[in-house]
């Protein structure tokens, strides 16, 4: 129960940061490497939180409430559903700014590559607030039904 508790609790923790760095972002503050790597982090301990769940499970621990298999594996869904999401935003910038491609964003003048890729990382950032968003919704359900792990 305790392992579930703590994963679930820094899996809200590293969302919640990750939500605040991606609402700066939108909003001027330039996060830079600790946006990226702190997504990576929230993502590493939705994996680990699978895992613990079905070791747990594996080991006789049970929950009394099937929904809490179902919030531990969904922020793991959210976040390869999110990555889709990122890789698609990231496209439909480069469509809106006519350019093709890496090749053609770097062929641009810096202050119009600027631009580019500003407006991506503001598209990025809002699919991340979202989906951190969902995470700590989740995490908190799963917390909630984690009773008998």
């Amino acid at each position: 129960m305790t392992a579930v508790l703590a994963l679930n609790a820094a899996l809200i923790a590293a969302n919640v940061l990750l939500l605040a760095l991606a609402l700066g972002h939108r909003f001027g503050l330039a996060a830079g490497d600790r946006f990226w790597i702190t997504l990576r982090v929230a993502q590493t301990i939705a994996v680990a939180g699978v895992v613990a769940v079905g070791v747990l499970y594996e080991l006789g621990h049970h929950a009394e409430h099937r929904l809490f298999y179902l919030y531990s594996v969904l922020p793991v869904v959210i976040n390869l559903l999110g990555e889709e999401l990122r890789s698609q935003s990231l496209r439909a910038v480069l469509d809106e700014f006519r350019v093709n491609g890496s090749e053609g964003l770097r062929s641009l003048p810096n202050e119009r590559r600027t631009a580019v890729q500003a407006a991506a990382m503001r598209r990025q950032a809002d699919i991340t607030a979202v989906v951190a968003l969902v995470i700590v919704f989740l995490a908190l359900r799963a917390i909630t039904t984690s009773a008998g792990v």
